[in-house]
C-alpha cells in the first residue's frame, strides 16, 4: 500500500484489532502515531501529542481530518461531545501503542534489540 502523506511526511496505513474491533492506524518507523476514529459521522485521525504538534507546525491545520484540532465550528463554537471523543481516542491510541509499538530492550552488550 502506498504511504499516506501529510506534507512531505509519509505514514504507513494498516489496521489492528482493539477490543474486538478492527482499528485503522498510521505507523511511522514501526511506531503507532495515530488512530482513526469517527466524530460527527466523519473519520478522523487522532495523533499522539508529539506528532500532532509536529504536524500542526506544518500542513496539519489545513486538514479537517485531524481530530486533535477540529473541535470548533466555523463560528469558533465547540462541538457537543468533542471532549468525550478526544478522551476516548486518546485512551484507544495509548492502548494500541502499548500493545503494538516496538519494545526496546538492552542486551548484555548494550545493543538495542527491537521486537
Amino acid at each position: 500500500m502506498d504511504p499516506f502523506y501529510i506534507g512531505n511526511v509519509g505514514f504507513e496505513v494498516t489496521a489492528v484489532m482493539h477490543n474486538n474491533i478492527m482499528r485503522v492506524i498510521l505507523l511511522y518507523d514501526e511506531y503507532v502515531v495515530a488512530v482513526m476514529c469517527s466524530f460527527r459521522n466523519i473519520d478522523h485521525f487522532y495523533f499522539d501529542d508529539a506528532w500532532a504538534e509536529y504536524l500542526y507546525d506544518g500542513p496539519a491545520h489545513l486538514h479537517p481530518e485531524f481530530l486533535n484540532y477540529s473541535g470548533y465550528d466555523q463560528n469558533q463554537q465547540p462541538f457537543d461531545g468533542f471532549d468525550d471523543v478526544v478522551t476516548n481516542a486518546y485512551n484507544m491510541l495509548a492502548d494500541i501503542q502499548n500493545e503494538h509499538d516496538p519494545i526496546l530492550e538492552f542486551a548484555e552488550n548494550n545493543i538495542i534489540d527491537i521486537h
